[in-house]
């Protein structure tokens, strides 16, 4: 009976360790590894949550999903057209393109982030590959300022001799194949640009890439890529491929969320050229406040419009676009010259602003941000990377 009694028992111990030593199925969705994956788990696992946060137990877990759950309602209630807007929004913006003169170009940008920086008001700069390079070799110190200061966004555009730019194809763009046309506006957009033949140099680096090494994150805005040519759909998709997020385009309502080929729509309900008001404002006859609700004449305020105040750098100092000579015939943009380029011309035929009409600009614009900062009931200063959140 003994030995039964310890054959029984041999059996039991040996049946155990058998069944121990099989091997063990680790399933990573089944978070505390009871051998269950719960609905829960399940989410969890499936919206690649960090291996830190999944050791909570389940009833965490649960929590954290009904909080997720309550945000999300939150969100759709927000983008719901029954929420009422009582503020709109504006975006300065600050369009970046004198190589002809850099040091009063360098000069514009640094006192206008002071500006901003002064009243907590964030400021769009849309730079060119062009203009950058400026910086970085003669005035780095502003390249430091646009990067690290809390206020500023930077976007990209481009210029003449830019062969996408309208009336500058000079390299047979329209004529090319696809492959073709992406391989050429893939240069253009990785390699500096040579402004007397309107090629680029390859092996140097320009353009939007230039843009987003330099400042260390993609350029989120971008210009030149509406319309429905096959020039304009391969360029977005480059800027798409490159981190960009929106695109600029001009003379018509575009509202938050609306996208082109891949790219939001900047939003804009009010455009103000600010620097075309100028003059009105040295005689009296208009001011920031004026400025502003004439604009909004015709709209009913505070509902979620979109106001968007523009500046060049050069509108402070030069009577007309630096480049102009350079390009256009007298200047004229709808009289486009060909390669190569006398670069002498824009330092030559330029005129510049009195300093009277200088200060005064400088002035009138500080006007605006001192408006839009004492009426935070009715105005939210924003940059792009605002509006990306928004959407």
């Amino acid at each position: 009976m003994v030995k039964i009694r310890i054959l029984i028992i041999v059996f039991i111990v040996l049946l155990t360790v058998s069944c121990s030593s099989e091997e063990v199925i680790f399933d990573e969705c089944d978070i505390n590894q009871d051998g269950i994956t719960s609905k829960i788990e399940v989410k969890k696992c499936l919206t690649n949550i960090p291996e830190e946060s999944i050791v909570k137990e389940d009833n965490e877990l649960m929590d954290e999903v009904q909080n997720d759950e309550k945000i999300e309602e939150e969100a759709e209630y927000l983008n719901s057209e029954e929420i009422e807007v009582n503020i709109d929004y504006v975006m300065f913006v600050l369009n970046v393109h004198d190589w002809v003169f850099p040091d009063k170009s360098a000069d514009a940008i640094l006192k206008t982030i002071e500006l901003h920086e002064g009243y907590d008001i964030p400021i769009d700069i849309y730079l060119t590959g062009t203009t950058l390079h400026n910086y970085v070799n003669d005035y780095p110190d502003l390249v430091e300022k646009m990067i690290n200061s809390d206020v500023v966004s930077i976007s990209y555009h481009f210029r003449p001799p830019m062969p996408m730019y309208s009336g500058f194809d000079n390299v047979g763009l329209s004529g090319m194949d696809n492959q073709e046309l992406y391989n050429t506006l893939i240069s253009y957009s990785e390699n500096k640009l040579d402004l007397e033949t309107g090629e680029y140099i390859a092996g140097e680096t320009g353009g939007y890439q230039f843009v987003k090494d330099i400042i260390g994150y993609p350029p989120l805005a971008v210009g030149h890529t509406s319309g429905n040519s096959n020039i304009a759909k391969t360029l977005a998709e480059i800027y798409v491929d490159k981190g960009a997020k929106f695109t600029v385009t001009h003379g018509k309502e575009l509202n938050l969320g609306d996208e082109n080929k891949g790219l939001y729509l900047r939003p804009e309900n009010v455009e103000i050229k600010w620097y075309e008001q100028n003059s009105k404002y040295m005689m009296g006859k208009i001011d920031a406040e004026q400025l502003i609700n004439e604009r909004l004449e015709g709209y009913e305020p505070q509902t979620g419009l979109f106001i968007n105040i523009k500046m060049h750098e050069n509108n402070y100092y030069t009577t007309g676009t630096p480049f102009g000579p350079v390009y256009w015939v007298d200047g004229d943009k709808n009289n486009p010259l060909g390669p190569p380029y006398d670069l002498s011309l824009g330092e030559e035929q330029t005129g510049f602003r009195t300093d009277e009409y200088t200060e005064n600009m400088w002035e009138f614009y500080e006007s605006a941000l001192i408006y839009v900062n004492e009426n935070p009931e009715k105005f939210s200063s924003i940059s792009v990377e605002d509006v990306l959140e928004m959407i």
